[in-house]
């Protein structure tokens, strides 16, 4: 990816976490998960536009993945959904099934990209089946822990991301 693509999300991340922390203590009334979805999408939107014209694989599958999480972001926004920490495990599946299907669309002879794809819904029929098994419970309980701290992690993903973007590679400055 190239450096400026990298800071476009990254800035993403950091606003919306510091969003999320300025709404936890003062009652604003603005749609954090809105705005964060909406700079996510269109930034990575474009990145998954630009991978596929340059076929730069690992950028498309950034790209694909910040993409999918706008829009499951967007859809928590949107809809009145009772506890986000039970669709967040369905989600991973969702995203990995999209990440894997762009690599084969990207890369048609790659047919491992499209089987780990059905793995990948397989996994997602075999969560659906089994949602109220202990074992899922106890991972969802630990997902909807985590997302306490949301607006943090987003922060510091953001914060490493930029940190880190002189290490990483890109293919123009």
């Amino acid at each position: 990816m190239k450096k400026y693509e990298i800071i476009l999300i990254a800035i993403s991340f950091i606003i919306t976490g510091f969003l999320f922390f300025v709404k936890k203590y003062f009652d604003l009334e603005i749609d954090i998960m809105l705005i964060g979805s909406v700079l996510i999408i269109v930034n990575s939107l474009l990145a998954v536009f630009n991978s596929l014209q340059n076929s730069n694989r690992s950028k498309l599958v950034w790209s694909t993945f910040m993409f999918l999480i706008g829009v499951l972001e967007f859809t928590i926004s949107k809809f009145n959904i009772g506890s986000i920490d039970l669709i967040i495990l369905p989600s991973v599946f969702i995203i990995c099934c999209g990440v894997f299907l762009m690599l084969f669309i990207e890369n048609a002879k790659g047919k491992i990209f499209i089987v780990l794809s059905l793995v990948c819904a397989g996994c997602l029929l075999f969560l659906i089946e089994f949602k109220d098994s202990l074992f899922i419970n106890s991972i969802n309980q630990y997902i909807g822990k985590l997302l306490n701290y949301k607006g943090v992690i987003l922060f510091v993903i953001g914060w490493l991301l930029i940190s880190n973007r002189k290490k990483i590679k890109s293919e123009n400055n």
